[in-house]
């Protein structure tokens, strides 16, 4: 009797993955993860094919077979751009060597909403960068960043100290005289009037602060939303890793929000890559 009870205790967690993963293979994306909210939840599987929330106790939540799936499955197919061996290596990472799992009120993940704005009667385009922010009981989305040209080009005089014009030669700046002050600094109308080389008179490495300068022109009328055109997601959460979550709406059963760009980033690069992500040098993280 020992010995039938050893033989069905080491064969029913086989033939339970087995079975997960054939029920997996008949249903997987037949419901597509139409929400973001939905993207956490089966990624730590906390959540089925269905929408049927798991408990705690259920052998489901947090179950291996049942993440390893859905993280295989939830890669954008049609970007090759992703190898196949760093999606191996993420999903054995994640699941196997280190289990880790999404938070979804955990910070280190950003929206990013490309949308069309009226600027001085002219259509733009711009970014805006949202993170979420506790408030209360409870938690809010903030602007956190923004990224539009025509604020870019009105402070692209000055290109880190060096004159794109004369051929990489640093620039020649204008400057108030060390000995201004002896004149009660009368210059400073001189200096001020000239709006071209403004910049020339700011402290070094000062850069400007554009969200303040979105909501400033917002509240002159002089800039308005259009429409808003793309939606995606930046993740810095997982240990050395990032990854982008974009939806993808196609005919297609690889379709929804999928990940749609990834790279192994050692944590003490996470920085670096987040201030290109935001496309300041300054940037603050949100």
């Amino acid at each position: 009797m020992k010995r039938v009870f050893l033989i069905l205790s080491l064969t029913l967690p086989l033939h339970a993955a087995a079975q997960i993963k054939n029920d997996l293979d008949g249903r997987f994306l037949m419901a597509e993860t139409k929400q973001v909210g939905q993207f956490f939840r089966r990624f730590n599987s906390e959540e089925g094919f269905k929408g049927k929330r798991f408990s705690r106790r259920d052998s489901m939540y947090h179950n291996k077979t049942m993440r390893q799936f859905y993280i295989s499955n939830s890669f954008d197919k049609f970007n090759h751009n992703i190898s196949e061996s760093l999606k191996a290596s993420f999903v054995d990472q994640v699941v196997n060597k280190d289990p880790q799992f999404l938070d979804f009120h955990g910070g280190d993940w950003f929206a990013q909403v490309d949308a069309m704005f009226v600027y001085n009667g002219k259509l733009e385009h711009g970014i805006l960068f949202l993170s979420l922010e506790k408030e209360n009981k409870g938690y809010k989305w903030v602007l956190s960043n923004i990224y539009f040209h025509p604020f870019v080009e009105m402070f692209n005089n000055v290109t880190d100290g060096w004159d794109t014009k004369s051929y990489g030669k640093p620039k020649m700046k204008k400057y108030i005289h060390p000995k201004s002050h002896e004149l009660h600094f009368i210059n400073l109308k001189t200096a001020l009037n000239d709006t071209n080389v403004l910049e020339d008179y700011i402290k070094n490495n000062h850069q400007p602060d554009f969200l303040t300068l979105f909501i400033f022109e917002m509240k002159r009328k002089k800039l308005a939303l259009r429409s808003i055109n793309k939606v995606k997601f930046h993740f810095f959460q997982i240990k050395n890793w990032y990854f982008e979550l974009t939806e993808m709406r196609r005919e297609s059963k690889n379709s929804g929000w999928l990940i749609s760009d990834m790279a192994f980033v050692s944590e003490k690069d996470k920085n670096l890559l987040k201030q290109y992500v935001f496309m300041r040098k300054n940037v603050v993280n949100p």
